[in-house]
């Protein structure tokens, strides 16, 4: 008797479409319109609704190519916005499964061991026989198609309540019905109903008139998914709007490392100002000793204190790093907010804060802690006076370039096992200290699965934190749609001088020439105008310092005088005011617009040293060209190198191991932490070497 699986492929396939319809609204969250206008390039207007619904509001993973499998993509383009929206803690659970497939799945060493053994062994010796760490559900096709898709889901789900991998019997015609949901693993038996999707044959039969959408503008919205949708565009245009004015990125975050920042920003909901856990975390912080402390609960929660510290550049790099510590060890950062914090950045975490209220127990002290403070971290070690059985409430640590190599003892092993039993971590730094975050074993293969490019670190941490307020994002689209947005080529030169006398200095002028003229960066000078006829380029050149001198030689040079190729030259500076003027608002914000502008260049020169340059060519994910730093009043010979790394430098980096406290140079213990280019042999950086094996 012939089964309804005998009848021909074409009925076949139109039965199965009519039957997937019908299901799909029960398994599958709609997409949105909104982010339909971003994928279709005749539409202008972005809205940053659609990107919440693109991937069923964030609950796919973003990381499939579009063309093997159009469905995953285009079903928002015909389905109405939906009200249903997954919670962040189903979004966690999902990119966690998909970790746990990609370990414990077909071909894997993990699967191989648990397989090894099943057969050939009675069930009384069975249960003491290693068959690794994964456990599995193996789902069997049965009955009609709406059965096997009820039944797959609910076995999905019980697979996620009790960490097992689901294996779907392939035996039916199931590969020929739906797509792979999970990515990087492309086994047949590697997917589940977290997303039930059309395969391309009956997408193509369901969309005949439809041509191709293209999904590259959606996977950079939002920074390729680093970002969460949970934000209310108005509230801070910079999040939604900077990709408009980036050129695409080859810089692509892991998936873990998406994960990870999904998962933190659950866990500083359920800690974070405000909260009950918060409130019991900061009761008993003040008045017990050390001994008593170790004995009173203080909740789930463990926190790291960021303290404003040094100028604009410093404070970026420094809540960087605290920020990667924290993804490391599970705290909760928090900002003090006694400087002007608030009216530079956007809230980077959806539905908390992360600023310190300023009703925090120890407010009035922390910006006063230096290395005399009896809980210094470093103070306490060589005193003697701190031990695993006695944890103080909180402690300060140290991180400044003036460092003792006992306060940078932080980052060791044994002392971050100490440090971990502390609930409240106060930091006060200056330096960019993530590269000494590589060299503790208990956070180096985390590392790298958050960051396989190790360049780009800084990188991928400042496009999740740091979004200009609306304000701020005023004066640099301003700005850019003015001087930048018309130019053939933009240059960005950052001009820092580090001399007692830090106005204009001729030595560095003749070095800006030097460097640009050399390297091509700009056209040479010429008495006649060469190849006039030819259609002519616009440079424009956006130049920031104090000392508007710099921009107007430059200005001049190229107005009285035309180029050796016929191109023009436009300068340009936002601001030149002199002196720096730390914690004043209004300069802050300037500063903080012109280390934007600077990201938005073709290339990019900046001072050797300077953490505002760092964090410039850092955030636009630009190799620069460093300026060497002068010597004795004479232009350097080369004036100028490009740098092989994006990262920032770590300039005053630890001289010590932590073991032996002998003084070594740290550059030589793994290839991809090497010297800095531009201070020669003081610090180090992160560099990308594929061909260092760890």
């Amino acid at each position: 008797m012939k089964s309804s699986w005998g009848l021909s492929i074409k009925m076949k396939f139109m039965i199965t479409v009519f039957a997937c319809l019908v299901l799909w609204s029960v398994m599958l969250v709609s997409f949105s319109d909104l982010f339909t206008h971003q994928l279709l390039s005749a539409i202008g207007n972005v809205d940053s609704k659609e990107a919440k619904d693109k991937l069923l509001r964030w609950i796919l993973t973003a990381d499939f190519d579009e063309d093997s499998c159009l469905s995953r993509h285009q079903s928002s383009l015909y389905r109405k916005p939906s009200p249903h929206k997954p919670s962040e803690y189903l979004i966690s659970k999902l990119r966690s499964y998909e970790i746990l497939h990609r370990r414990c799945g077909p071909g894997t060493r993990a699967y191989k061991e648990a397989t090894k053994n099943l057969i050939g062994h009675d069930d009384e010796n069975y249960a003491n026989r290693s068959v690794g760490e994964c456990r599995y559900i193996v789902w069997v096709a049965a009955f009609g198609l709406g059965n096997r898709i009820l039944t797959l889901a609910s076995v999905f789900l019980h697979a996620l309540l009790t960490g097992r991998v689901v294996l779907v019997d392939q035996s039916k015609d199931i590969s020929d019905l739906f797509c792979e949901p999970f990515p990087v693993f492309a086994c047949l038996v590697l997917w589940s109903v977290m997303l039930v999707s059309f395969s391309d044959l009956f997408t193509h039969q369901l969309l005949s008139a439809i041509g191709n959408v293209d999904s590259k503008e959606a996977k950079d919205k939002l920074l390729r998914w680093i970002l969460t949708a949970d934000f209310d565009e108005d509230s801070c245009l910079s999040r939604h709007q900077s990709s408009l004015y980036r050129k695409p990125s080859p810089h692509k975050p892991s998936e873990y490392l998406i994960s990870k920042l999904r998962s933190y920003e659950v866990l500083h909901r359920r800690c974070g100002p405000g909260t009950r856990a918060y409130k019991e975390a900061t009761k008993n912080l003040i008045g017990h000793d050390d001994e008593n402390y170790a004995n009173i609960s203080v909740g789930e929660c463990r926190y790291i204190v960021w303290v404003a510290a040094f100028g604009l550049g410093n404070r970026i790099l420094t809540l960087a790093s605290v920020f990667l510590h924290a993804l490391l060890t599970d705290r909760v950062v928090l900002v003090d907010q006694s400087k002007d914090m608030s009216d530079l950045f956007c809230e980077p975490f959806p539905g908390t804060s992360w600023l310190l209220p300023h009703d925090f127990p120890l407010m009035g002290q922390i910006g006063r802690y230096n290395m005399g403070y009896s809980r210094c971290y470093g103070t306490m070690l060589r005193n003697h006076a701190i031990n695993s059985t006695s944890v103080p409430p909180h402690l300060y640590l140290h991180i400044l370039h003036d460092s003792r190599d006992v306060d940078k003892m932080f980052f060791c092993p044994m002392d971050q096992t100490l440090i971990d039993k502390v609930p409240w971590l106060i930091v006060k730094a200056n330096v960019y200290f993530v590269p000494s975050l590589w060299f503790n074993p208990n956070f180096h293969t985390e590392l790298i699965k958050l960051f396989p490019q190790k360049e780009t670190v800084f990188y991928h941490l400042a496009g999740y934190l740091f979004h200009p307020t609306n304000q701020v994002w005023g004066m640099v689209t301003r700005s850019y749609d003015a001087y930048l947005s018309r130019a053939d080529q933009t240059l960005g030169i950052q001009v820092r001088v580090f001399t007692r006398r830090a106005g204009y200095v001729q030595h560095v002028m003749d070095q800006i020439v030097a460097c640009t003229q050399r390297e091509k960066l700009l056209p040479e000078l010429a008495t006649p105008v060469i190849n006039a006829s030819r259609s002519k380029k616009l440079n424009a050149v956006l130049v920031t310092s104090l000392n508007p001198e710099y921009s107007n030689n430059l200005k001049n040079m190229y107005w009285e005088r035309p180029t050796s190729t016929g191109d023009l030259v436009q300068v340009y500076q936002p601001s030149g005011e002199r002196f720096q003027q730390t914690d004043k608002k209004l300069h802050d914000q300037k500063a903080l617009a012109e280390i934007y502008l600077l990201s938005l260049t073709d290339n990019i020169v900046t001072s050797a040293g300077s953490t505002f340059g760092y964090v410039a060519h850092s955030l636009g994910g630009l190799k620069p060209w460093l300026l060497y730093r002068p010597f004795k009043g004479r232009v350097p010979d080369p004036p100028c190198v490009l740098a092989v790394s994006m990262e920032p430098c770590y300039i005053t980096s630890p001289s010590h191991g932590c073991e032996n406290k002998k003084r070594i140079d740290l550059a030589t213990v793994f290839p991809f932490v090497r010297h800095c280019e531009d201070t020669r042999h003081d610090g180090v950086k992160l560099f990308d070497d594929t061909k260092d094996e760890l």
